[in-house]
């Protein structure tokens, strides 16, 4: 009987410095030959220096590498000595220890209406800083700046950012694996109030059954209660949305939180809208270099999308495999279908003609209808995206779809740590906000491979939002696909070019690890703006991989 190394933890469990030692615990580690240690994640691939080993703890010294950053997050695992894979789980992190710096002096002030309940520390005024709980130990930096991959850009491959990589997908249970540290993120605006986010509402992620059980006790003491609980065993998260008593607001009572709860994940339920222009000829597979034969591609993939519904009786889709499943309640208005059919058949288009052939038409798709139709907007909630991707990992997709984006939110990143630690591959539109809009959600998540639009003369789409976390360009003006009223129209938006890069790394994975798909990819794109990777174009116009993948 084969024993896998199972490691349950680490001593100390709080954060180790650069040349510190640290215990790793657990089982089955058996003897050190043709073993070895590593610190991996967040693009880099660090062997750690062996100072003891027994079969159930090993204790190691973290080198003193450049590459590794400070107050970030890695983990530790056993793998093969010649680095050929992993050996071990590789769910548990350690945070890396950063000399404490000089701080101006803070003001404590009691929480509201808990005179003696923990404090709030208040920045220095004219700092800029939000106010804060005191952290128990050294928070993770922010994603946005600070969450450099290899090439020292935050939105570079991540998670998938070494040669070895993470396994194939895995799809094993995550349930009751910690979640990292709590990163910072700003206060909720009060303009967000309005029409940002759900309103009277607050998610709260868990690891396990028995933590969301205890917050419930906790809540109710502090004047909350839960809405709705669900465990996603797919992600090993157990979401609870909290009820806010009236007159409360989401601010408010994320402080509050915040405050007493330090290391609790939770956020606003953020509201997500699709990256598409309201004003929409075949030149897209000709730029990406995806010719008659990658068109006809019989690939066995398995692509997830979260989207709006998908028309499948559009002629063009009638014989594409496409599995939907709703995740709007009853009695809400789902939204009209022409964004998520148009994605679709841009994917598995099954049409004969070049101008209306999805890209892997052979591919099972998987779409989850996650958007409803409000007032004149058409928009999602953090909670929804967060069923839907644990509804995807179920249906075993090796690559994720999102043309979507929205602000940050702790539910949403969480559940897609989770998704792209199992190997899962996540393509997510860079955003339609222009040269100066704020980085788009999900895609400015760290380990998302995010996606700008460019046109027939590989111009930058005009509303394409800039930012050191995109990382590929694909067409996005005026590309033609189905209309979900039966025909076919031109489509422009980030949105639009998401679906190019998604079938371009689905049709590699199936074939090379995460890792070596997007390292590939990087390597074979057309150079477009300032040489090299830059804001606009990330590292360029992607290619396609030039042959269909063997179905054996």
């Amino acid at each position: 009987m084969i024993t896998i190394p199972i490691i349950s933890g680490f001593t100390p469990a709080t954060c180790i410095s650069k040349g510190g030692s640290v215990t790793i615990q657990g089982k089955h580690f058996g003897n050190q030959s043709g073993k070895g240690v590593a610190l991996g994640g967040h693009g880099i691939h660090v062997d750690a220096q062996i100072l003891s080993w027994s079969d159930a703890s090993i204790t190691v010294r973290i080198p003193n590498d450049p590459k590794i950053q400070l107050n970030q997050w890695y983990y530790l695992g056993i793998e093969q000595a010649n680095h050929g894979k992993w050996l071990s789980n590789i769910n548990k992190n350690i945070t890396i220890c950063a000399s404490a710096p000089l701080a101006a002096p803070k003001l404590t002030l009691p929480m509201p209406g808990t005179p003696s309940g923990p404090a709030i520390v208040l920045p220095p005024a004219g700092s800029g800083a939000s106010a804060q709980p005191p952290p128990e130990s050294t928070p993770a930096p922010e994603y946005g700046g600070e969450w450099p991959g290899e090439s020292g850009y935050p939105g570079d491959s991540g998670y998938y950012g070494d040669s070895g990589g993470l396994p194939q997908p895995s799809y094993g249970s995550l349930l009751s694996s910690p979640l990292p540290p709590v990163p910072q993120v700003p206060p909720v605006a009060p303009e967000a109030e309005k029409s940002d986010i759900e309103p009277a509402e607050v998610v709260i992620i868990h690891s396990s059954p028995d933590e969301a059980r205890q917050f419930a006790e906790t809540a109710r003491g502090m004047g909350l209660s839960i809405k709705r609980r669900r465990t996603l065993k797919g992600l090993g998260l157990v979401v609870s949305v909290v009820r806010l008593p009236v007159g409360m607001t989401v601010s408010d009572a994320l402080l509050q939180l915040r405050g007493q709860l330090p290391d609790l994940w939770a956020d606003a339920n953020h509201r997500f809208t699709l990256q598409a222009d309201a004003d929409p000829k075949s030149y897209a597979l000709r730029m990406m270099g995806w010719d008659g034969q990658g068109v006809s591609c019989n690939t066995p993939i398995r692509i997830g999308m979260i989207d709006t519904t998908v028309t499948n009786q559009h002629p063009v889709l009638q014989g594409a495999q496409i599995t939907q499943k709703s995740f709007l309640p009853s009695g809400i208005e789902p939204a009209p279908p022409r964004h998520g059919t148009a994605v679709a058949a841009l994917l598995v288009a099954q049409g004969e003609h070049e101008a209306m052939a999805g890209l892997v038409p052979a591919a099972q798709l998987f779409v989850a209808g996650v958007f409803r139709g409000r007032d004149d907007a058409l928009d999602t909630s953090a909670e929804r995206i967060a069923y839907a991707l644990d509804w995807l990992l179920e249906q075993r997709v090796s690559t994720i779809n999102l043309s979507l984006g929205g602000p940050r939110n702790l539910l949403v990143e969480a559940a897609l740590h989770r998704v792209m630690q199992t190997g899962v591959v996540v393509v997510a539109a860079a955003g339609n906000g222009g040269a100066k809009g704020a980085p788009v959600y999900p895609a400015a998540q760290q380990g998302v491979i995010a996606v700008t639009a460019i046109d027939a003369d590989a111009r930058l789409y005009r509303n394409a939002t800039h930012g050191d976390y995109v990382v590929f360009s694909a067409p996005g003006v005026d590309v033609w696909s189905a209309d979900a009223r039966g025909g076919g129209a031109y489509f422009s938006g980030t949105s639009y070019a998401t679906p190019f890069v998604t079938a371009a790394l689905a049709t590699r994975i199936t074939r090379m690890a995460p890792a070596a798909v997007i390292e590939a990819q990087k390597k074979s794109v057309i150079d477009l703006g300032t040489p090299g990777r830059d804001p606009e174009y990330g590292w360029g116009l992607i290619q396609s991989a030039g042959r269909c993948p063997s179905s054996s």
